[in-house]
């Protein structure tokens, strides 16, 4: 309550036969080992576990529970997910590309997966498949606010693809206002200006010799439509449980 501490434990702490409030404290504090961290990290991440892939990282997750008297399993869901088949992304004049996004990142020495055959390409989850070319339009960080400052100004956006920096809000509600408004495409990027004061202009070596953002690295995620809902029906259900 404000302008009152609180006290631990909290009166409302569980009496019974269980660890006392002391003990978990001590068990929470001492536990957790830095270096196990460092170990456990280094392997969730030493390849790509894109959701539904990688079974072996769920099957060594189970172990480890199972290994610490846990009794674990692993259930198999039914979800809808997409999969990166192919991608392009390039600038025309008449008909002509004059600029064609590599849309690939540094492989770099100090970083093996970065060259891993089975990496993830650059894509975002729940994306739509198609071909959109149009005109494009640059929406700022493509807020509902941004999209209605172009409106108020007499921007055309109807078919025309939209040019948007990530921040400020979820990628997947940028997509879904561009959607709304009858726009055929959007390109998501990440502006340097965004990086805050950990860059190379001041001092900082990039990834992974420094905590800068490597120039070519590009973020990867969902663009899934986070606000809306989608129903299943009772033979739908996502679970196999």
């Amino acid at each position: 309550m404000q302008g009152k501490s609180l006290e631990l434990p909290h009166p409302s702490w569980p009496q019974s036969d269980g660890l006392s409030y002391s003990d978990l404290k001590d068990v929470l504090l001492e536990t957790p080992s830095a270096h196990k961290a460092r170990e456990w990290s280094k392997y969730y991440t030493a390849g790509p576990h894109l959701a539904g892939k990688n079974l072996s990282q769920a099957e060594w997750t189970r172990d480890r529970w199972e290994d610490w008297g846990v009794k674990s399993s692993i259930a198999a869901y039914n979800v809808y997910i997409n999969y990166p088949v192919d991608h392009r992304l390039a600038l025309s004049r008449e008909g002509k590309a004059e600029f064609e996004a590599t849309l690939e990142e540094d492989v770099l020495e100090d970083d093996p997966t970065t060259g891993l055959e089975d990496r993830i390409p650059v894509f975002h989850g729940y994306s739509a498949s198609g071909n959109a070319t149009s005109q494009y339009v640059y929406v700022n960080y493509g807020t509902y606010y941004d999209f209605e400052e172009l409106l108020e100004a007499g921007i055309p956006l109807e078919g025309k693809i939209a040019i948007v920096k990530y921040g400020r809000i979820f990628r997947g509600l940028k997509v879904k206002r561009a959607e709304e408004l009858g726009m055929v495409g959007v390109v998501i990027y990440s502006d340097p200006g965004d990086d805050g004061e950990i860059t190379e202009e001041n001092g900082y070596k990039p990834y992974p010799e420094g905590p800068a953002r490597h120039p070519r690295s590009v973020q990867r995620g969902s663009v899934e439509y986070l606000s809306t809902r989608c129903w299943l029906r009772q033979d739908e259900i996502s679970t196999n449980i």
